[in-house]
């Protein structure tokens, strides 16, 4: 059988496949020969990586077996299959329900789906099932990224103006992190509403706000007792199912009554099955952690992070906006509290440093699901309530560029809102994107109507920076 290396047009990503159809017992047992074809097809995945160790190599077929094709393949390759199972040491795993077809990929395709589909159709044109599979495959600069674990800090009402008026002086921490990493002090809220709650659901999910097309729903900005789910109409995949339904961990810390509404709708009632390998559970929050101020928050955030990091982990601070809502956001109170906060972030950054598990291995995204002016975020018209920062700071992010410059299929929308038709302004609903691709992990969603991704990476290929989406590729044995 012919093997081939295929090449995606849009990104310009790289992929070998190989179909194989190993021997049936139709004409009397054929087990010698179908174990000869393994070993077979077990060197050419090797002998492929060994020649082009940055290029992934998909295997389809019919291999005619369940454990004499799976357990030795994946013991003796790094191929994975699309329905998950595993073969070490202590054994081989396979996934119920199995079959003789296979989808499987090297550890740089992370598989996102698999389907084995035997409906009415199916069964007037064959007796196997039709096994399909859908896999991300990502781009080289976060294949090569050593960040394994993503923290998330969005610091409500946290004003770009109130940072400049502010300066090294007032806020040490937000501006190392700027001039260390790649920043914009003029990204966006989402354009129905520049509250923070309908927005924090945003930067977690990649969905704008309207159900209509294809938001996640939650318009108010309070608990209302209800989940994500029943405010879309139906299942919202999030950051946090992505990453726990990978095997991997997550924690939410809030100081704001109503992110109950994030937990609870991802919880081990509300939260949706694991498709992917492994089962991993429903509940997608691994530890949900409630304070009643910012302070308790932070200590209990570096104490985590000192402790136990999760692999995805976001903390949101409100005291900075409650002090707006109180005094006003240009207000003496307002910019007495921004430096405090900046101490707190201060105290994360330092944590951190302090951790060989941490340092050099973590991403830091810091923005807010709002700004706001007066004393009030809730008019969406207002420039001071729908601009934001966004800044993203860790290993191989660009020191001290514009994301804008770094990302020039976005637009800078200088003072204005622009609609969703238009072309974009980076917006913090971005960042749910950015984390699961740091985290070499499928997105939850492409963002606004298939809009390009944000890339602050210094090692981005010419087609990631312009915004390419890492390929994506839908195979079917």
């Amino acid at each position: 059988m012919p093997y081939v290396l295929l090449q995606n047009k849009a990104t310009g990503q790289q992929a070998w496949f190989f179909n194989s159809h190993n021997p049936a017992d139709a004409h009397g047992p054929a087990q010698k020969w179908r174990d000869q074809a393994v070993k077979k097809e077990i060197d050419l995945v090797n002998g492929l990586r060994e020649q082009y160790p940055d290029t992934p190599v998909v295997v389809t077929g019919d291999m005619n077996d369940r454990e004499p094709f799976f357990c030795p393949v994946v013991a003796n390759t790094d191929l994975e299959s699309a329905n998950g199972g595993t073969s070490d040491a202590d054994g081989c795993t396979l996934t119920t329900p199995s079959h003789v077809d296979w989808v499987m990929g090297t550890s740089d395709v992370n598989f996102t789906g698999y389907t084995d589909l035997r409906d009415a159709l199916v069964q007037k044109t064959t007796d196997h099932f039709v096994i399909m599979g859908d896999a991300n495959i990502p781009p080289p600069s976060v294949q090569q990224s050593p960040i394994t674990r993503v923290l998330q800090l969005s610091v409500e009402g946290l004003r770009p103006s109130a940072i400049r008026k502010a300066g090294v002086a007032g806020t040490p921490t937000i501006h190392r992190l700027m001039s260390e990493g790649a920043s914009t002090l003029n990204a966006r809220t989402e354009v129905e509403r520049t509250t923070t709650l309908p927005n924090t659901i945003g930067m977690l999910t990649g969905r704008r706000v309207n159900a209509t097309q294809g938001g996640h729903g939650v318009t108010a900005d309070r608990d209302t007792g209800s989940t994500v789910q029943a405010a879309a109409g139906h299942y919202v995949s999030s950051v946090f199912d992505i990453v726990h339904n990978f095997g991997r961990s997550t924690a939410l810390l809030s100081s704001q009554p109503r992110m109950a509404l994030v937990d609870r709708s991802w919880d081990d009632t509300n939260g949706g099955t694991d498709p992917y390998g492994v089962d991993d559970g429903r509940d997608k929050i691994n530890q949900f952690v409630a304070t009643t101020d910012d302070r308790d928050l932070v200590d209990r955030l570096t104490t985590m992070l000192a402790k136990s990091p999760k692999t995805f982990t976001y903390a949101q601070l409100t005291m900075l906006d409650d002090a707006g809502r109180a005094s006003g956001y240009a207000s003496p109170a307002y910019r007495t509290t921004l430096t405090q906060v900046d101490a707190m972030l201060g105290r994360v950054m330092s944590t951190i440093a302090a951790s060989p598990t941490l340092d050099g291995h973590t991403l830091v995204i810091l923005t807010a699901g709002a700004g706001g002016r007066g004393t009030s975020n809730v008019d969406r018209t207002v420039r001071g309530n729908y601009t934001v920062p966004l800044i993203a700071w860790g290993p191989d992010v660009v020191a001290g560029a514009d994301l804008y410059d770094l990302n020039p299929a976005f637009q800078d929308p200088g003072k204005l809102q622009p609609g969703y038709g238009a072309t974009q302004p980076i917006r913090n609903g971005m960042t749910a994107n950015l984390v699961t691709a740091a985290l070499r992990l499928p997105h939850p969603r492409q963002h606004h109507e298939r809009r390009p991704e944000l890339q602050p990476l210094r090692r981005a290929r010419p087609d990631s920076v312009t915004g390419a989406r890492p390929a994506t590729v839908t195979m079917e044995a």
